[in-house]
């Protein structure tokens, strides 16, 4: 879906020269001082450095200089020597492109507007995913704002994002009804309908909420699925740790009861392959530069060890997963004792290792036995379904291999400390896991 997206949105709008930098912070490395240092010209408080002399720091034309850090093109026909030699260079002497003066000269912002419902949302987040990797390629910034389902906001937002010259809107399950000047990209969910009509609709004896009816109205921003009994309160409010194990009890059935369905229902699902996997490596790759020097031994060492598991973890036998199996996605039936599990929002499902969802909800801050004893609860009852022994010792190694794969997904979707107060949390979580494989 996010490539037929990104066709067409390169299409609406002009296409723009891709940008070497983006906005991130990367800390400047040390260096020696040069004659260079002295010549670089103050803006306020701030040190600027602009291609005309950072191209008279490295002795090559502002030509050469200006392919390689706007990434054109015609920067292949350029020694990849002398490309490292500019970006090291743009790194040390912490060079920033002037987007004022890019525009003005262009007559364009090179910047979107992101309408979504909620940020935090599985399907929005998995969206705007998929969106901020092809903006950035493409050479352009973003503003990204959440309406929460209020009207007002719905009507007002792509307005103010106008008034700040966006270029075109990106609209996330919404519909603009504004009338707004701009190209308009709708991006519509599906999936979890798919996920109820295919698959779930099978699983009534798992207590998944019935879906008796739908309301599905694109144009108009209409996307409703009415569901029988969802629960009343999400079990990530429950601090009853008992609470928790019939939820990855739960898990372990809808695995096993998944892993052997047709392809005919499972088709429209992503998959966690070798190309899923690499992706991940990739993205976390282009935000190392960006991050504190702590940070970035840190990940580079669990992406070192990540990348020489790729294709053990393709491997992997598959089953439907949740995507994201957080306590946030699973309700609870406080007066249904048979039933008391009902799993919301699945629009991040996918074909991929079940331990996946396991290791999901098992993430954050729980003691070591609380965690090991979810993940017993988790393997003896998939045992008691599908009657298959397994390993204990290696199960629990491919659930930490899982962990870090988890870790480094979501650390490269927060990408730096600036960006959201959840990535320290994904660091902190990495750093239990790298200490415990060490272990």
């Amino acid at each position: 879906m996010l490539q037929v997206f990104a066709k067409t949105f390169a299409l609406t709008l002009a296409r723009a020269s891709s940008l070497c930098q983006t906005t991130r912070n990367i800390a400047p490395m040390p260096r020696s001082k040069t004659v260079a240092s002295s010549r670089l010209r103050e803006n306020g408080s701030a040190l600027s450095v602009s291609q005309k002399f950072l191209a008279e720091h490295l002795g090559l034309s502002p030509a050469t200089v200006s392919l390689v850090i706007n990434r054109s093109p015609a920067a292949k026909s350029i020694p990849h020597r002398t490309q490292e030699r500019i970006r090291q260079a743009a790194r040390e002497l912490n060079y920033r492109p002037n987007f004022v003066a890019r525009s003005l000269r262009a007559q364009r912002s090179f910047t979107i507007g992101v309408v979504v419902p909620e940020i935090s949302e599985g399907y929005a987040a998995l969206v705007m995913s998929g969106i901020e990797d092809y903006l950035l390629q493409e050479g352009y910034f973003y503003f990204v704002v959440s309406h929460r389902h209020r009207n007002d906001l719905v009507d007002e937002y792509p307005r103010l994002l106008q008034q700040r010259a966006v270029e075109g809107l990106i609209a996330v399950d919404t519909a603009c009804q504004g009338g707004v000047p701009i190209p308009v990209v709708a991006v519509s969910g599906h999936r979890e309908l798919q996920m109820y009509q295919a698959i779930l609709s099978r699983l009534q004896r798992l207590g998944t909420p019935r879906l008796y009816a739908v309301r599905w109205e694109p144009e108009r921003g209409i996307y409703w699925l009415f569901l029988e009994d969802t629960g009343t309160s999400r079990l990530r409010e429950c601090r009853n740790f008992a609470r928790w194990i019939p939820a990855a009890q739960w898990a372990a059935r809808f695995h096993a009861a998944c892993r052997s369905l047709a392809h005919s229902l499972t088709s429209f699902l992503p998959v966690y392959n070798e190309k899923h996997y690499r992706r991940c490596a990739e993205r976390v790759e282009q935000m190392l530069p960006g991050l504190e020097l702590e940070d970035r031994r840190l990940i580079g060492q669990a992406l070192e060890h990540y990348m020489g598991r790729i294709e053990w973890l393709s491997a992997l036998p598959r089953t439907v997963i949740h995507g994201q199996y957080f306590g946030r996605n699973i309700m609870l039936r406080r007066r249904n004792r048979e039933q008391m599990i009902a799993v919301i929002d699945w629009e991040t499902a996918a074909l991929g290792p079940g331990l996946i969802d396991l290791v999901s909800f098992t993430s954050g801050k729980w003691t070591d036995e609380q965690r090991q004893t979810m993940w017993r609860a988790y393997f003896d009852q998939y045992e008691a379904e599908t009657e298959v022994s397994r390993d204990w010792e290696d199960f629990c190694k491919e659930l930490m291999e899982l962990e870090l794969y988890q870790a480094l997904e979501w650390l490269a979707w927060w990408r730096n400390r600036s960006v959201s107060h959840n990535f320290g949390k994904w660091v902190t979580e990495l750093k239990r896991i790298t200490s415990e494989t060490a272990g």
